[in-house]
């Protein structure tokens, strides 16, 4: 019984293999001039046709070649299986017989995250100086958690701070403004808000919660922006929208404006009924982060933050610092062990940047890494595999 029937009743038995003489060259037959069977591949050194994982063909011989664009085969016979797809390619273990990504003719990239933005949008109307119980008042308590959030996640998410509104002599409703500049500085935050006591909280006898106006004014701001990273407002109110403003439309364009950004809505108060729940949930939702958080303590403040700061965190923009290709040079994107590389596209695929260097997953793709469905980006182009 010779390899190829041993190979066709297998994938028979997967059920790739079975079908009419003229569907296409069956596993192991060429395929030079000739379309494999629905689930196989021809592969490029052997041209034979084999499974999509695997790069052995009907002779037993295993060759680079026989992956596809951006994968490297398992060549040493002594490797039979794997426990673990940990470390780069070159490290990974890879059967024998089988394609992976990356690896050293396919030039594997070690991605990067990249720090995203997040602009701090914090209420300095009023009534942020009143009590939440005994604990203290809510402009002191929300200092507090942001010096708490911006501390544990120094290094992953680069901060900076507004506040609203801009508290202009004999107006009301303005914007809100820049305090502290992005970076990567958060004592820079810690130390504006140590100064900020009571005193810095508007109490102009105007309305003073601008929270659509806010939101449209510091989204459109450049001054936080860079290209080749994520942004996204978090915004801290412990009132209502008392300035005519959309908060939810602004946040829907803020989604939309190049770079894009998302928007996280809070509220933070003692009697429920004081924020407007619904505002705040539209605001998320078309801001691009789901659901809003209410807190009606320290703690459910802190945790609100945490939450945010970890999903902040969970980038889906990727730079590439080793072996960067030329701009005009194919690249390919997998997830994990798969060898089915991602589609190259701004709505659920991914972009790339030459003059960033940066990989920028989009819609499902980013999804998947954010919800921790996938653990290991991999970035990979495809070199000139000489002789096979």
């Amino acid at each position: 019984m010779n390899y190829k029937f041993l190979t066709y009743v297998a994938a028979c038995t997967l059920g790739l293999a079975c079908a009419k003489p003229n569907d296409g060259a069956l596993l192991g037959e060429a395929c030079k001039n000739r379309k494999c069977r629905p689930g196989l591949k021809c592969g490029s050194a052997s041209f034979e046709c084999m499974a999509k994982d695997s790069c052995l063909d009907s002779t037993g011989k295993a060759l680079d070649g026989n992956c596809e664009g951006g994968q490297i085969c398992g060549t040493d016979p002594k490797i039979t299986s794997c426990d673990s797809d940990a470390g780069t390619a070159e490290e990974r273990c890879v059967p024998f017989g089988m394609c992976s990504a990356g690896g050293d003719c396919a030039n594997e990239f070690r991605p990067e995250r990249v720090a995203p933005h997040v602009m701090i949008l914090l209420d300095r109307s009023g009534s942020m100086g009143e009590g939440i119980s005994e604990e203290g008042k809510k402009w002191d308590i929300a200092k507090q958690a942001i010096v708490a959030l911006t501390t544990a996640f120094k290094g992953t998410v680069r901060f900076g701070l507004a506040t609203f509104s801009a508290c202009l002599d004999g107006q009301g409703c303005s914007a809100g403004t820049i305090e502290v500049p992005m970076g990567d500085d958060v004592d820079a935050i810690h130390a504006f808000l140590n100064d900020a006591d009571e005193d810095f909280l508007c109490n102009s006898g105007f309305q003073e919660t601008s929270i659509g106006a806010s939101i449209d004014s510091i989204a459109k701001s450049a001054a936080w922006k860079e290209t080749g990273r994520e942004h996204a407002l978090l915004l801290i109110t412990d009132g209502k929208e008392t300035c005519d403003g959309n908060g939810p439309n602004a946040a829907s364009a803020a989604l939309a404006l190049s770079p894009s950004v998302r928007t996280f809505a809070v509220g933070f108060t003692q009697d429920v009924h004081e924020v407007d729940t619904k505002l705040l949930s539209a605001i998320a939702t078309s801001g691009g982060t789901e659901k809003h958080y209410l807190a009606t303590s320290t703690t459910a403040l802190e945790e609100a933050l945490d939450s945010i700061g970890g999903t902040a965190a969970l980038s889906c923009t990727h730079t590439l610092k080793d072996n960067v290709p030329d701009a005009e040079t194919e690249i390919f994107v997998y997830f994990d062990a798969s060898v089915d590389a991602l589609t190259q596209e701004p709505v659920d695929g991914w972009t790339y940047d030459p003059a960033t260097t940066t990989v920028t997953l989009h819609g499902a793709s980013c999804d998947k890494v954010k919800s921790g469905e996938v653990s290991e980006v991999v970035v990979s182009y495809d070199c000139q595999r000489g002789d096979f």
